[in-house]
């Protein structure tokens, strides 16, 4: 049986972990385990796998890291899953598209396989002529979700609808619109408890400040 090292450097909640460990408990045919790896501590943790794959965000500093995951593993496959980046991250959030560009095609090309978790995720990266369509392959991001069809639906109560949101406070999560769009339902019809961590956890205490109907709480790593 082959066995894959799934690469990751923050093994905390999240949709990679969740859906990647989803994944790997129903691979039969393939062992998979998930190793935290520091791709900005340079060297690489000796890969004994069959076949790599890379879960972690692209940047300028990781490129050492996996130059010399690449001479490590010269005769087994690589492949980097691309989890982050998309045409409207680049948009909105990149001053020198020709620099960042250029940071994904030397990722890239260190690497066996490139994998988009959507179809216009994956239109861009060959539009732009960062990765070669043969190089390129469209996986869906998905998750079981199974077990929540065993949760009994609890009996209707007098009272607000309660609302509850779980996930890492940062801008791609879409917390903020969230509580913009409770400010749009009649006093008293819901409540919305926000649960997670995050570097926007002070920016969505202050859009909610004036919304009692509207808690935030902070759930430690």
């Amino acid at each position: 049986m082959k066995t894959i090292a799934h690469l990751l450097d923050d093994p905390n909640i999240g949709g990679v972990t969740r859906g990647l460990m989803s994944h790997i408990e129903k691979l039969t045919d393939f062992s998979g385990r998930a190793t935290v790896v520091n791709p900005l501590g340079v060297v690489p943790p000796r890969i004994d796998d069959d076949v790599a794959i890379i879960h972690y965000t692209p940047s300028w500093r990781k490129l050492p890291f996996l130059s010399l995951l690449r001479a490590q593993c010269n005769d087994k496959p690589i492949i980097f899953v691309e989890h982050s980046y998309t045409a409207a991250f680049e948009r909105l959030h990149v001053p020198n598209v020709r620099r960042f560009r250029q940071m994904l095609k030397l990722t890239y090309r260190l690497c066996d396989l490139v994998v988009a978790v959507s179809d216009e995720q994956g239109r861009w990266l060959v539009k732009k002529g960062i990765v070669p369509r043969s190089k390129l392959a469209v996986i869906r991001s998905a998750a079981d979700n199974s077990q929540l069809l065993d949760i009994a639906p609890p009996a209707r109560t007098e009272g607000p609808l309660r609302l509850l949101a779980y996930g890492r406070y940062c801008e791609q999560k879409g917390f903020d619109v969230l509580i913009e769009a409770m400010r749009l339902l009649p006093t008293g019809a819901a409540t919305l408890t926000l649960a997670g961590y995050g570097p926007d956890e002070a920016m969505l205490r202050e859009r909610a400040s004036d919304l009692a109907s509207v808690e935030i709480q902070f759930t430690s790593r």
